[in-house]
Order: structure tokens, then sequence, then C-alpha cells
């Protein structure tokens, strides 16, 4: 059985067929390149129209100005649609790769403070496989939104949309980041911990919660600078 593992490789899609497998694949062989590409051209592609939306939008490219304290050329705001997709485009192709590293990180201090084994190699490659409910989340909210005139609208599978009433402050920020891809996510997160690092079911859980926690902060700050992303982001 382990040679047979040895010689098969991780498989993104494999996670919804048999996630324990993919998990012990990953543990042998930590790979994330190909399925950290597909990944960061699928929020490329996302975050271009997201960007084009923006951009075509008079009152948003009057919002940035006012932020920004100036306004743009005559010529840069002429073509202020295909700018801002180009600007989003590029940040969501670099978004999957600087989240999995700051996931990684956190991940591997949790694990080492509970005494669990795994390299941060491994952790970067579990977090790079687990990123594909963040992106099935992205899309499924954009498309939604999108479909309803509002692209940047909240989080269609969050708590958030049963209480549209709320908007701003702590409450509103946590009913977004919980969501239906939020509890699949924890599954994934608990049950990769305990096939890649060794921890218990009891340690993989607390570490599980810890890592939610500090995600949900983490987002909740880069709301206040970068809102537009940031509500595509939150989960």
């Amino acid at each position: 059985m382990l040679k047979q593992i040895e010689r098969m490789k991780p498989s993104l899609f494999g996670l919804f067929t048999n996630p324990i497998r993919e998990f012990r694949l990953i543990r042998e062989q930590p790979r994330f390149v190909l399925s950290l590409l597909l990944l960061s051209f699928i929020v490329s592609i996302t975050f271009y129209y997201v960007g084009e939306t923006i951009g075509s939008s008079p009152e948003a490219i009057a919002n940035i100005e006012r932020l920004q304290g100036q306004a743009f050329p005559p010529e840069i705001k002429a073509q202020a649609n295909v700018f801002m997709g180009l600007s989003y485009g590029f940040a969501g192709f670099m978004i999957p790769w600087v989240t999995c590293l700051l996931n990684s990180l956190v991940l591997f201090l949790l694990v080492k403070a509970y005494q669990g084994k795994a390299t941060f190699k491994q952790l970067y490659a579990f977090s790079a496989h687990l990123y594909l409910l963040t992106t099935l989340s992205l899309i499924a909210d954009f498309l939604v939104n999108r479909l309803a005139g509002h692209p940047l609208g909240a989080p269609v599978t969050s708590l958030g949309v049963l209480f549209p009433d709320l908007s701003g402050g702590l409450l509103s920020s946590l009913l977004s980041y919980l969501s239906l891809f939020t509890i699949w996510y924890a599954i994934w997160l608990i049950s990769g911990l305990q096939e890649i690092t060794g921890l218990s079911k009891q340690h993989s859980q607390i570490v599980a919660i810890l890592f939610l926690v500090i995600g949900f902060f983490g987002l909740t700050n880069v709301t206040i600078f970068y809102p537009d992303i940031a509500t595509m982001l939150i989960r």
C-alpha cells in the first residue's frame, strides 16, 4: 500500500472523492505548484471581471479618487475598466500564493506548539489544496452576485445573507466569514492535520479553531484597508 501511495501524486480534485488518501499523498509527496497555478489562474480571471466592473462604475471611480486624494488623468479614467481589470487580475493571481504562504506559516507554528510532525513544505502543499474550497466559494459568490447585479455583494453561502440589515462591525464580518465553505474547510483541515502532522483529533480540532479565528481577524483587518478585495475573500 505504501509503495502504491509513493507512485501516485496528490490530485487537487481527488479531495472530492477520497480526501484522506489525498492528505496521505500530500504527506508523502508535498507537491503544490501545478495546483496553485490552476487556482491562481481561476482567481485571476474572476478578479479581472471584478476590477472591470469597478472600473466601469463612475461611483466606484469617484470613491477611489477620494481615497487616494487626487483625480485620475482623463486618459486613465477613459480606460479605467481595463486598468482596474488588469490590476485586480494581477492581484488575483498573486493572492493564492501569498495566502497559502501565510496560512502555512500559521499552521506550522500551531502544529509545532502541539508537537505535531510536519515540514513547512507539507503544510504549504496542504494549504494549496485546501485553497480549492476558497476558490469555489469565490466563484459561487461572484457568479450569483453578478447575476443579481451586485458583483461585490456579500458571500451568498454565508450567514450574512440571513441578516441583510446588518452592515459593518464585527458581527457583520463574522456572519460573512461563517459559510458552508468555512465548515467544509474546517472538516478537511481537521482531517488533514491528523493525517499529515500526526496530531490527535482533539489537538487537530484546537489547531483548526485557532487557525480559523486568526484568519477571521486577519481578514477583518484587511477589510479596513481593501474593502472590495476583502469582500471577495471573506469566507
